[in-house]
């Protein structure tokens, strides 16, 4: 199976919108706030800081995202998709290489509490402000460190 996680594009948002919206809809009913599809539609087509992000399983929509890029992190607002097997991986590098891209060392995710479950084994934790959260920059040091640590030395 062929997975592919891509930035719908501008010229496309109409008709990706319509493969994705129910995945949106699903994200919005299934948490604890007052934004719905079409407050996030407005958004996604009137503000340049909203992404929407299309999960795909042998090019057959599969789920759905809207991220936002905020000054020093970026912030999945809506995530739902019927996903394959291990699709929180890819996920996860995807959003690290994302937020590397643009400058940014955090991410942070609303949504139903069962997120936690499937993103603590990556390194995501729940933050004080009830908001999922992974801090990339820090990873991305220990893992050098450990990589630093891990050299065999020479005589």
């Amino acid at each position: 199976m062929k997975f592919i996680i891509q930035n719908s594009l501008a010229s496309r948002f109409y008709i990706d919108w319509e493969l994705c919206s129910s995945f949106i809809a699903r994200a919005c009913a299934r948490r604890e706030s007052s934004i719905t599809p079409a407050d996030l539609f407005r958004s996604l087509a009137t503000d340049q800081r909203y992404q929407l992000v299309l999960f795909k399983a042998d090019d057959e929509v599969v789920g759905a995202a809207v991220v936002i890029m905020f000054d020093h992190s970026l912030h999945i607002e809506a995530l739902a998709g019927e996903f394959p097997p291990r699709w929180v991986y890819a996920f996860d590098n995807w959003l690290e290489a994302a937020a590397e891209a643009f400058g940014r060392q955090r991410a942070t995710l609303t949504g139903r509490k069962g997120w936690v479950r499937k993103l603590r084994g990556l390194g995501w934790r729940l933050g004080a402000n009830g908001l999922l959260e992974v801090d990339y920059g820090r990873r991305r040091k220990q893992q050098k460190q450990w990589v630093f640590k891990q050299q065999p030395t020479i005589h």
